[in-house]
């Protein structure tokens, strides 16, 4: 185990001191000792009390992952019809799919390259692009997940 120098330490400490310094967080007369739970008289947050936040964000990830796939789910398919977007990967071109993942929507000057290199015509292209982008788009049953756990959730 190779253990810091004391220079470093002395360092470190330098610098942890100088950022704890009470005259940079707190107000004047006021020193961390008094920021100390006295049982009876004072309670202040303290480090372990960050496991709650931790423990309540999971809690909440887990309920709206029920609600957007199981409830909000069902009740779109069968009470309004709402089907899921098929997703249709037939056009699947590596040279076009390089471009759209550098830019989706290229300008004309590369389109025209791109008809040239591929022996085609600029408005097939432009509309491989557009089927595209349509596809990364999500769906209706998506939105309505998102929005049924977002209502759910501010109200």
């Amino acid at each position: 185990i190779i253990l810091p120098s004391e220079d470093t330490m002395a360092t470190h400490l330098q610098y942890d001191n100088g950022f704890w310094d009470p005259r940079v967080w707190l107000p004047r007369n006021h020193t961390w000792s008094d920021l100390k739970n006295i049982p009876g008289l004072t309670s202040y947050a303290e480090v372990g009390d960050l496991i709650y936040c931790l423990v309540t964000g999971f809690i909440l990830l887990t309920i709206r992952h029920i609600v957007q796939h199981y409830l909000a789910n069902t009740i779109a398919t069968k009470y309004f019809q709402i089907k899921p977007k098929q997703r249709n990967s037939k056009s699947i071109h590596p040279l076009l799919e390089q471009v759209y993942k550098d830019k989706s929507s290229p300008p004309d000057k590369v389109i025209e390259e791109l008809a040239k290199k591929l022996d085609s015509e600029p408005p097939k292209i432009r509309r491989w692009f557009s089927r595209r982008h349509r596809h990364d788009q999500p769906g209706v049953l998506d939105k309505f997940n998102t929005y049924f756990w977002k209502t759910g959730y501010h109200t």
